[in-house]
């Protein structure tokens, strides 16, 4: 599993964790969900997501019989931007902040529910909120998380003798 697999299962998840009515801001029906720093400076109204990998660690393999074997674990960095909404609209004091929590509990279930197997911990959430540009569009949460990416050998071709057969012995 890479990355990016672990982001799409996890985004493909997430409508089943998202709160129910009142979560949206009227006309919207999905969170709007990225991969890569680049969509970190686009313009869009919240919910939205966006996973930015930040840094890889190389330990040894993980042990176990699994085939084909891992050469390294490698414990990837991502950071997961998470901007919430108003989704009433009301300016009310705190509501852009409850909608960047709901949204982070969401993430959050969907990762345990889609890959755990491989192993994530969340390392810390931050709240930037000084920078009016990045916080305009709504309440930004990063949520700092490391998941667990194997590197593993190519798996050998194996070859089964067609058509051999073998004596039986009689005791």
């Amino acid at each position: 599993m890479s990355l990016f697999d672990a982001y799409t299962a996890v985004v493909t998840a997430l409508p089943g964790f998202l709160p129910g009515a009142g979560f949206f801001p009227a006309g919207m029906t999905a969170v709007t969900c990225h991969f890569g720093p680049e969509y970190l400076v686009t313009e869009e109204a919240p919910p939205r997501i966006v996973w930015v990998p930040t840094m890889d660690r190389f330990d040894g393999p993980a042990k176990g019989g699994q085939n084909p074997r891992d050469i390294y674990s490698v414990p990837t960095g991502v950071d997961i931007h998470l901007w919430g909404a108003d989704a009433a609209g009301t300016g009310v004091e705190g509501a852009a902040y409850r909608g960047a929590m709901q949204l982070r509990d969401a993430v959050l279930n969907a990762m345990h529910a889609k890959i755990r197997g491989v192993g994530f911990s969340v390392t810390q959430g931050l709240h930037p909120a000084t920078d009016q540009a990045v916080t305009r569009y709504g309440w930004l949460y990063v949520l700092s998380i490391t998941v667990g990416i194997p590197v593993v050998r190519p798996v050998a071709a194996t070859a089964t003798p067609a058509g051999v057969t073998f004596p039986l012995r009689g005791h």
